[in-house]
């Protein structure tokens, strides 16, 4: 239990977070934060938490889908169709009430929010690949959400806000930052691709098999 909600919460938090990134949170003339705890509670917050809670659950079972077999997928398969499903149903309302609330956003917003629409619907009906659908779902959903934030990096309420053009750092970090990038990311791929690669394949309970 205590791991269960060790992993519910955060995860719940961290789209409430997003939610108030988006939606814009109270700034003082020195971009400080205005607001109180409660604030941050705001019913669109809380609605993005639980989408992404959904969402993760959702691509969570697909993993396991892949790692288990016999009962244990089974039942990763029936609770996959019930996150899934709600995740869709939270997934419209967030789609309508995040364009209910800027109207400005283009017709790549819708597009891309109907690709992840069909992928959704399509989790419930095809067999089998569902934790790649679920990953283009996530990757499409990080697309979307920068759609709409772009280009804040911390919106406030009103016409405030904190954005990439006005505190980007400067050439020198920036260019530092991407030499970083090219030198450590090649370790980052081969490290996970190891760590795939030795546990590859299912669970089969077996003691001489993973």
């Amino acid at each position: 239990n205590a791991y269960f909600i060790g992993n519910l919460i955060p995860s719940l938090l961290f789209g409430v977070a997003l939610g108030n990134v988006i939606m814009g949170i109270p700034l003082d003339q020195e971009m400080w934060y205005s607001g109180n705890f409660f604030t941050l509670l705001r019913p669109y917050a809380l609605l993005v938490g639980l989408t992404g809670l959904f969402l993760i659950v959702t691509h969570a079972m697909g993993y396991l889908m892949i790692k288990v077999e016999g009962e244990p997928a089974n039942r990763a398969y029936n609770i996959l169709k019930i996150s899934n499903s709600i995740f869709l149903v939270l997934l419209i309302i967030f789609v309508f009430w995040t364009h209910h609330m800027f109207k400005n956003l283009n017709i790549l917003y819708w597009i891309i929010a109907g690709i992840i629409v069909l992928l959704s619907v399509a989790l419930l009906l095809v067999k089998g690949y569902h934790f790649w659908i679920s990953t283009f779902i996530l990757l499409l959903s990080w697309g979307l959400i920068g759609l709409v934030q772009y280009p804040y990096v911390i919106r406030g309420i009103g016409n405030t806000g904190i954005t990439i053009f006005d505190h980007s750092s400067s050439n020198v970090t920036q260019t530092a930052m991407l030499v970083i990038l090219f030198v450590g990311l090649p370790f980052v791929f081969l490290y996970t691709y190891y760590s795939y690669f030795v546990f590859r394949g299912k669970t089969t309970g077996k003691e001489e098999l993973y």
